[in-house]
C-alpha cells in the first residue's frame, strides 16, 4: 500500500497546477493531465531444490533454497497510440557497467490503426516454439536449445493482426542473439558484437483447438555467417482440461552440415483441475552432428562461446519430467505452489535428476485503468 501510494504521487505529481487562460493552452494543459493506463508488478520465485548427479564413478548430491527470480515490471500508455512495456530482472545484474543486460524488455509500442503495430527497443526475439514463449519464470526446466540462447535483444518489429484477431504476423530486425555479452563465458577476449543482426519472421495463430507460434530466421553467428531456424511451435486445447504442445526446431548452419543434422524436439503435456492446479510431463531430444570444430571457429566466430562446439545443444540429449501446480486462491493466479522432478542425459556418461518444491507470488504494486 505505501509503494502503490507512492507510485500514485509521483503519477499525479504537477496534475494540480493552475489552467492556463487561453483556449490553446487549456487545450494543452488537459490533454497532459489525462489520466492514462498504467501498472506496476512485482514478481517473485523461490524453489528448494535437490540434485543429484551421476558421473559414472562417483555421486553427488547438492540441496538449497534457491532464489529463482524477481521481476519489475512496469506497463502503461502515453496516449491512445504509445504504450510502453519494462520488465527488469534484479538477479540478473552482476554490475553496474551490465545494467541493461538484466533488462528483459523495454520497448515502445505505436498503434497505426487496429490491425498494425510498430514497436522500437528491447524486446523478445521471435523464435517459435512454446516452450521458447513462455516467461521464464514459469518455466522449471529447459530444453538445450532454450536454455543456450538468449531471448531478448534491441531492435525494430512491426506487426499485422487479421481483423477477427485469429493471426498475427510479425517481421522483426535485432541484434543477433550470438552477439549477446552473455555468451562469453567468461572468455579474457572481447566478443565482436558490431554487424551481427537476426532478421525474423513469425506467425502467431489462434484457432481455439489450435494454436501456433511458427517463425523462420536468420541470424548471424559471425560477420556473413548465418544460421537459419525454422522453428514451428504447435498447441492443441482439448476442451478447458487438457492441452499438447509440441515444438519442433531445425537449425541450419548455410553451407555447413546436413539441412536437418541440427534439431530439438519438445514436448508438454498439461491437465487442467478446475482451474486451480495444472499437472504436467514434459520431454524433450536435442541433436546436432556439426562437429566440434567446423562450424564457429576463427576469428569473430565464437570460438569461446559454444559449450558443445559447432551446436547449441549436445550431439545427443535428452530430459524428461513431470510436476504440478496448486492455485490455493480462488479465481487468482498471484500465488503459485509448485513441484517437479526432471532427468537428464546432455553429454557423455553424464546424468542427473532435480526435485524442486517452491512458489510464485505477484505483487499489483499500483494499477490505474
Amino acid at each position: 500500500m505505501l509503494f502503490g501510494a507512492w507510485v500514485e504521487a509521483q503519477v499525479r505529481e504537477g496534475e494540480g497546477v493552475e489552467a492556463p487562460g487561453t483556449p490553446e493552452q487549456l487545450a494543452v494543459e488537459q490533454v497532459a493531465a489525462k489520466k492514462q493506463p498504467i501498472s506496476v508488478h512485482f514478481n517473485v520465485r523461490v524453489d528448494w531444490e535437490n540434485h543429484l548427479t551421476d558421473l559414472g564413478d562417483s555421486v553427488g548430491y547438492e540441496s538449497a533454497f534457491s532464489g529463482k527470480y524477481i521481476n519489475f515490471m512496469l506497463n502503461g500508455n502515453i496516449s491512445d497510440k504509445f504504450s510502453y512495456h519494462f520488465r527488469y530482472r534484479f538477479n540478473k545484474i552482476t554490475s553496474f557497467g551490465e545494467f541493461f543486460n538484466a533488462v528483459d524488455w523495454a520497448y515502445l509500442d505505436y498503434d497505426i490503426n487496429p490491425n498494425w503495430r510498430v514497436s522500437a527497443g528491447k524486446q523478445m526475439v521471435y523464435i517459435g516454439g512454446f516452450e521458447y514463449d513462455y516467461a521464464p519464470i514459469d518455466v522449471y526446466f529447459w530444453s538445450g536449445a532454450n536454455e543456450n540462447i538468449p531471448c531478448y535483444a534491441l531492435g525494430v518489429s512491426g506487426q499485422y493482426t487479421t481483423n477477427d484477431g485469429r493471426n498475427t504476423f510479425v517481421a522483426q530486425i535485432t541484434n543477433s542473439p550470438f552477439s549477446t555479452p552473455s555468451f562469453s563465458n567468461g572468455s579474457p577476449k572481447p566478443i565482436p558484437t558490431f554487424n551481427l543482426y537476426a532478421y525474423n519472421l513469425a506467425w502467431y495463430g489462434n484457432y481455439g483447438v489450435y494454436r501456433s507460434i511458427w517463425s523462420v530466421n536468420m541470424m548471424n553467428y559471425a560477420k556473413g555467417k548465418f544460421v537459419n531456424y525454422i522453428a514451428l511451435g504447435n498447441r492443441f486445447n482439448i476442451g478447458s482440461v487438457l492441452a499438447v504442445e509440441l515444438d519442433y526446431v531445425n537449425r541450419y548452419y548455410l553451407g555447413q552440415g546436413s539441412f536437418f543434422g541440427d534439431f530439438s524436439l519438445i514436448g508438454n503435456l498439461i491437465i487442467n483441475i478446475k482451474n486451480r492446479a495444472n499437472i504436467f510431463v514434459k520431454g524433450g531430444f536435442d541433436y546436432n552432428d556439426t562437429g566440434n570444430d567446423d562450424v564457429l571457429v576463427g576469428p569473430g566466430a565464437w570460438p569461446y562461446a559454444w559449450p558443445y562446439g559447432g551446436s547449441i545443444v549436445a550431439p545427443k540429449s535428452g530430459y524428461i519430467g513431470a510436476g504440478a501446480e496448486f492455485f490455493p486462491l480462488k479465481n487468482s493466479k498471484d500465488i503459485r505452489l509448485h513441484a517437479y522432478w526432471t532427468t537428464n542425459n546432455r553429454a557423455d556418461n553424464f546424468k542427473s535428476h532435480t526435485v524442486a518444491v517452491g512458489f510464485t507470488w505477484l505483487l499489483r504494486a499500483f494499477q490505474r485503468n
